[in-house]
């Protein structure tokens, strides 16, 4: 909630030569036939006061319409529709804010989908606070200030690409030699293959080498007995 009080709205300008740009601006709209229907003129004599200044039925032609003044001076022009001033906001080459006035719940949707405006105030004006961000389209600024976009300011993009192809962190076969002994305690020296074997062709290889020495044990048996 932002408490308004009268009065304090409208201040000075910064400097002489922001004071300067505006009072030229005033003049252009008033050589370009634009309709002066209030203020125009300068405040008080210690400061940098300009009044409140409101220029109607402008031309789109006109300069006062075309640029961004940052100023008190406010242009007015009549429209028939809704399609009318979407066609003329797109020729213009500013976009920092709009504001819309309706009751009409399908005019809201329709003007800030196509409005093109960094910030849109519906039924309000120049409402700000600390969580919505703040920032023109096209030649109105880059960025945002404020809320949770203004912190991708203070951040860095880092872009990774990787060959997944290249077998990447799967290890490598191991090929080394172990030391196998036999019953008389002399060892041999055997190369194994580091794939594993799995247990069904384990069992398979002691159940094959079982019956392959009761083969050879059968024969010796038989000629002791003759």
């Amino acid at each position: 909630y932002q408490r308004r009080v009268h009065g304090t709205q409208q201040g000075p300008q910064v400097s002489k030569q922001q004071f300067d740009d505006i009072m030229k601006y005033i003049e252009h709209g008033k050589s370009e036939g634009c309709k002066l229907a209030a203020g125009g003129g300068t405040g008080p004599k210690e400061g940098y006061y300009i009044q409140p200044t409101v220029f109607v039925d402008v031309d789109t032609k006109a300069k006062i319409w075309r640029e961004e003044i940052f100023g008190p001076v406010q242009c007015i022009r009549k429209f028939t529709n809704v399609e009318e001033v979407i066609e003329e906001e797109s020729k213009n080459n500013y976009g920092l804010a709009a504001a819309v006035w309706t009751k009409d719940l399908g005019t809201i949707n329709y003007m800030i989908n196509n409005l093109e405006a960094g910030t849109i105030w519906v039924n309000c004006y120049n409402f700000f606070d600390n969580a919505a961000c703040f920032g023109g389209f096209k030649e109105s600024g880059i960025g945002r200030e404020m809320g949770e976009y203004a912190l991708k300011n203070y951040t860095e993009v880092k872009q990774i690409t990787m060959n997944a192809a290249r077998n990447v962190g799967r290890k490598k076969k191991n090929r080394s030699k172990k030391v196998k002994k036999d019953k008389k305690g002399s060892s041999e020296k055997k190369e194994l293959q580091a794939k594993p074997t799995s247990d069904k062709k384990q069992k398979k290889d002691q159940k094959e080498q079982s019956e392959q020495k009761k083969s050879e044990e059968k024969p010796a048996k038989k000629k002791k007995t003759e």
